[in-house]
């Protein structure tokens, strides 16, 4: 494996564990409640926490699931490396629509929202740099 494939493995890995666990604090088990430390700030409870009546927590999960099989087994294949960017780009766009949302509109932050972010924008960055400069 590439030390690439093997970086971009590793952010959507993180990214599974980020939307996971936002995912299962929905459950109401003590043991996924937020840290006293990062409280619910009630980001994830609001209007904006849908798509379509789907919570963005499962978006989230099935998008970095796709990507998961993705960073595993067609890293190599070109058409494969375009359509796994377009899918960032579109993860990217709507992380970016939803930190604004969260400080224009909410006044008020999900930290592991954005975490999940962070990791969209690493994976974009990393995807633009294997089919521009490697």
């Amino acid at each position: 494996m590439e030390p690439l494939s093997i970086y971009l493995l590793f952010l959507v890995i993180v990214g599974l564990l980020l939307t996971g666990r936002l995912l299962w604090s929905h459950t109401n088990l003590p043991w996924f409640q937020s840290p006293k430390k990062y409280p619910n700030t009630g980001v994830t409870d609001t209007k904006w926490a849908y798509l379509l009546g789907v919570k963005n927590e499962i978006i989230g999960v099935g998008y970095y699931l796709i990507m998961l099989l993705f960073a595993l087994f067609f890293t190599q294949n070109p058409l494969a490396v375009r359509l796994f960017f377009l899918g960032s780009i579109v993860a990217f766009l709507s992380s970016l629509f939803l930190i604004y949302i969260q400080a224009k509109i909410l006044h008020k932050y999900c930290l592991f929202c954005l975490l999940s972010s962070l990791v969209n924008t690493l994976v974009v960055a990393s995807i633009v740099c294997e089919l521009f400069f490697f």
